[in-house]
């Protein structure tokens, strides 16, 4: 990933590629993964939907005001629009970028899509809805916040982010109950706001770190809302800190990550941050208000093998927090109210998950995309929901019909 944010230098490749030699070494794998299997499983359903022209769907998100599934691929360019019911996707190409060579060559026959490079597309990557029903977008490779209308089915003019600003690989978006729309520029060290009724950008430069381990950067990665006072959470990869942005002043204060490896975060309705601690298979409970926290060990799958927990979502009804996990072809549930994990496994060989969304029927929804497409089982990218039988306003005995 460090090669799409332009710090790829010849000293950290040359660090990696000694810890790739010795993780690679031609020994065949001793571990061998143990899960318990939790009785809901018995009564648990899982649906793949085939995004048969795809490169790199990375995020996807479910519309409640039309029950389907939009996805933005982030080599082609595109956004795939998935019907469940029917399990067909459309996808419309946001002009310019890579949206050339996607009509002039990519094909469901010859889905080769070569070496992934962000910096030659617009490269969109995550999505949030606007209070205008339209979807923004952040766009990698451009430095611009894309807007897809899901009513019209149609792409509309970006908004740049000023050159001045030198920002580098918009990341992950929310929206604020104002329709301000907030971003983490991981390449560049900051956090934008960008209000979309008149178009005008405020970046946010971030306190200086050291970054850890071989990263060139410390790496600004999730963000969200606080959904009682609105203040605005942060988590910093490669620097090991959280942050707070108040909204109405810009004012900023970092703070020690409780996990190693912070990388994508969510609210819960009572103003609890959940935080996915990568570097060491953790999840964090951080209670913002005086910033305490809790770090609950993600089960191993083998004896001193780590789970790699990427992102987290939390459902809206049951406030459980899913967690994908991209080492073990598994996603996660976490019950806050009884402090376990439920482990769910996947069809797929060679599984790597994004950011969870939830259906008004319950469905826990994600995109499944390794790089490159052929790393997948079958070869044939996709998105993943699981059904855990519940439904809103059902009772136990009609969810288990």
């Amino acid at each position: 990933m460090h090669i799409y944010l332009g710090n790829f230098d010849m000293e950290l490749r040359d660090e990696r590629s000694v810890l790739l030699s010795k993780g690679f070494d031609g020994k065949p794998v001793s571990a061998r993964p143990q899960f318990p299997l939790d009785p809901s499983l018995a009564h648990t359903k899982l649906y793949e939907y085939r995004l048969d022209q795809a490169g790199v769907p990375h995020d996807a998100i479910y519309n409640p005001h039309d029950g389907l599934l939009y996805t933005v691929d982030q080599y082609l360019d595109h956004m795939a629009v998935t019907d469940m019911n029917t399990g067909a996707s459309e996808y419309i190409v946001q002009q310019g970028g890579a949206a050339m060579s996607y009509q002039a060559g990519y094909t469901k026959e010859n889905p080769v899509i070569g070496e992934f490079d962000p910096g030659a597309r617009h490269g969109p990557h995550s999505l949030a809805m606007g209070l205008d029903g339209k979807y923004y977008v952040t766009n990698t490779g451009t430095a611009s916040i894309g807007v897809f209308n899901p009513k019209t089915r149609a792409w509309e003019a970006s908004h740049r982010i000023p050159p001045e600003n030198k920002s580098i690989y918009p990341h992950t978006i929310r929206v604020d109950d104002r329709g301000i729309v907030w971003f983490t520029l991981t390449g560049s060290e900051q956090v934008g706001r960008l209000d979309p009724t008149t178009g005008k950008f405020n970046i946010v430069n971030l306190p200086t770190h050291t970054p850890g381990g071989i990263a060139g950067t410390t790496q600004p990665y999730g963000i969200d809302i606080h959904p009682i006072d609105g203040t605005v959470w942060y988590g910093r990869l490669f620097a090991d800190k959280i942050g707070r942005i108040k909204p109405d002043t810009l004012e900023v204060a970092e703070f020690d990550s409780p996990v190693p490896g912070p990388r994508r975060m969510h609210f819960d309705r009572a103003g609890v941050l959940w935080v996915t601690g990568y570097s060491e298979g953790q999840l964090a409970r951080i209670d913002v208000d005086g910033f305490k926290s809790k770090v609950y060990e993600m089960p191993e799958f083998a004896p001193g093998f780590r789970p790699a927990p990427y992102a987290l979502g939390v459902h809206p009804e049951t406030q459980d927090i899913w967690v994908n996990e991209n080492m073990t072809d598994r996603i996660y549930r976490f019950i806050p109210a009884e402090e376990r994990f439920i482990v769910y496994p996947v069809p797929l060989r060679g599984t790597y998950t994004r950011d969870m969304t939830f259906t008004e029927d319950g469905l826990i929804c994600t995109s499944n995309n390794p790089i490159p497409p052929a790393a997948l089982e079958g070869g044939v990218l996709q998105i993943i929901c699981i059904d855990n039988d519940y439904r809103p306003g059902a009772t136990d005995e009609v969810a288990q019909q």
